[in-house]
């Protein structure tokens, strides 16, 4: 879309693999956003993948748990790596998910891109 707010932006979905966190990522990709998806379910975020790019998306992809803080610096990593400079993320959609592990409850990073 034309002078959408989301063209060429690079977006971050977590939970990306099903539910209102697929429809986010498809969304976004829809409206020309560069978009990573996220999710623990490896087979889920290969799906989606594979629907984004059939539809001449951009999108690249970090499978794990964000009760792991290693990958949440992936997530944060790849994304300024996939979309650094004016493709920088413009948006956050995060799904399920508890920082910092069972029984520990922590704030969640927040990371802007250069």
């Amino acid at each position: 879309m034309s002078g959408n707010e989301f063209e060429g932006r690079g977006v971050i979905v977590t939970g990306a693999g099903s539910g209102v966190g697929r429809a986010a990522a498809l969304q976004f990709a829809e409206e020309g956003a560069k978009v990573l998806v996220a999710d623990r379910r490896q087979e889920s975020v290969r799906h989606v993948v594979k629907t984004i790019e059939y539809a001449g998306g951009t999108v690249r992809a970090v499978v794990g748990d964000l009760g792991d803080p290693n990958v949440v610096d992936e997530i944060v990593g790849t994304a300024v790596g996939a979309f650094g400079g004016s493709g920088r993320p413009r948006a956050l959609r995060a799904g399920q998910g508890r920082m910092g592990g069972p029984g520990r409850h922590r704030r969640p990073r927040v990371a802007t891109c250069p």
